[in-house]
């Protein structure tokens, strides 16, 4: 645990991660059952659009895995970030993900189906373009995989909200947090744990 962390914002990025790992368990069974639809792969980066705010249970991570790049690549980073005619994401470094480890869930779930619930209270599945080319446009993709987006989202949502309430925030005001902030380490706020393995990669 870091210094100045509360036990009830440690909690808070515990299930967090263990949220990140459901994601990933789901994109893994995905890609495996459509292994031949799918072209989510290293190096294919046009989804990675980054957006103007994100929450900050996440924001947090982003920062903290930033401060851990090297100062040469962060300073990259910053002048990707004040650069105003880019795009696309700035933690992308020759189609690369710098921050892969601790992206936002937003990132891990692009280009798979995902259940978005219509103002009539129905579902429809959208899915990358580039993913399930041939595929019929009604194609009915199995429950285990397609991910209900709303849901997913209330609970980062409900994650978010411990985090802040454990850190003495102000939810309106200190609940969502500024991309750009984050992509360059000056978000302010309480470190995230860190692992094991990653303090051992810093220390090495």
């Amino acid at each position: 645990m870091q210094v100045n962390e509360q036990p009830e914002t440690a909690d808070a990025h515990q299930e967090y991660a263990s949220l990140t790992l459901a994601i990933d368990d789901f994109v893994a069974e995905v890609t495996r059952h459509h292994r031949a639809h799918i072209r989510c792969r290293r190096g294919c980066f046009l989804c990675c659009v980054p957006p103007r705010s994100l929450f900050r249970i996440e924001g947090e991570r982003i920062r903290d895995a930033v401060l851990r790049l090297p100062g040469d690549v962060r300073a990259r980073i910053r002048a990707r970030v004040e650069n105003p005619t880019r795009m696309l994401c700035p933690l992308l470094e020759e189609g690369v993900c710098l921050v892969y480890r601790d992206r936002p869930i937003l990132c891990r779930t692009q280009g798979m189906p995902l259940a978005v619930e219509r103002d009539d209270k129905a579902y429809d599945v959208d899915y990358c373009r580039l993913n399930f080319q041939g595929v019929p446009r009604d194609f009915e993709f199995g429950r285990r995989h397609i991910l209900n987006l709303d849901g997913t989202n209330f609970i980062l949502a409900s994650l978010n909200l411990k985090l802040v309430e454990a850190a003495g925030l102000d939810p309106e005001e200190d609940g969502r947090v500024c991309f750009k902030k984050a992509a360059t380490g000056r978000l302010v706020g309480v470190p995230t744990p860190v692992s094991q393995e990653e303090a051992s990669e810093v220390s090495g």
